[in-house]
Formats: structure tokens, C-alpha cells, sequence
């Protein structure tokens, strides 16, 4: 086995900033990556509203022979929304439309270490695009003409 040299200065200083760099995209693009599993329950919430009823499972019960009651199983049962999930359901759906944003005050410090980042790790401006970075913010960092 080989034995490892010890990590220069200037390697260190660069992991430091490599992980430094990789947490600020990460979290400004964080917001982003969700938005499709938030329009999928904003759609699910207002079909709910629409109809004012949703279902839930209650048990099923027959009897036997000697009398006893006996659990067959589950079925759906249409219920309507009470004004308190009404009101859950739309203070979700607005939380869900309004919170997925991407925090504006990390915008600055994003566009100032995408240049870099990229050209560390290898990015494309395509890359970039298809992993969530908007046009707009390639355009601000110089990344796209």
C-alpha cells in the first residue's frame, strides 16, 4: 500500500472553497427542485376544493353466523371538508405557490461564485440550465450570451 502524502496548503484552501461554493448552489437552487412535486399536491389541493368533500378509510364490518361483528376490511368514504381543512388546505396551497422561490438575498452571492464553480467542477451553461439555474441568472454571471 502507498502511503498518502499529507494535502498542501493551497489544496486544502481550495476544497475549503470547493465546499463553500458547493453549498451556496445548492441552496439557491434548492427551492427550485421541489417545484414540480409542489405543483402535484397544488393541483391535488384544488381538485379537494373543487369537490369540498374528501375521502378517508373506515373499517368494514360484517357479521358471522353466531352474531359477532367481524372487521372484512376497509373502504373509502366520501366526507365533506369541514371550514378548518378548508382553511388548512388553502393556507398549503398558498405557502406551497408563494415559498418555492428561490431566496433573493443569496441571488448576489450565487452569481458570484457560479463563474467559478462551474469552470471548477466542469458545468456547462446546459447543465446548469437542465439542473435549474434560470437563463436569466446565467446571463448575470456571464455564463450565456
Amino acid at each position: 500500500m502507498a502511503e498518502r502524502k499529507p494535502l498542501s496548503s493551497q489544496s486544502r484552501k481550495l476544497a475549503g472553497e470547493t465546499a463553500m461554493m458547493r453549498g451556496v448552489f445548492n441552496k439557491y437552487l434548492k427551492p427550485s427542485a421541489g417545484a414540480l412535486k409542489a405543483q402535484a399536491r397544488i393541483s391535488e389541493i384544488a381538485a379537494l376544493l373543487a369537490t369540498g368533500t374528501t375521502q378517508r378509510i373506515v373499517p368494514k364490518f360484517g357479521k358471522v353466523p353466531d352474531g359477532a361483528k367481524v372487521r372484512e376490511g376497509s373502504v373509502p368514504k366520501e366526507r365533506p371538508l369541514l371550514p378548518s381543512q378548508r382553511a388548512k388546505l388553502v393556507t398549503e396551497r398558498l405557502e406551497l405557490q408563494n415559498g418555492k422561490a428561490a431566496k433573493p438575498e443569496l441571488r448576489a452571492e450565487f452569481l458570484a461564485i457560479l463563474p467559478q464553480f462551474a469552470a471548477r467542477m466542469g458545468f456547462t451553461a446546459e447543465a446548469l440550465q437542465e439542473s435549474g439555474v434560470s437563463a436569466a441568472d446565467l446571463k448575470a454571471a456571464g455564463l450565456l450570451k
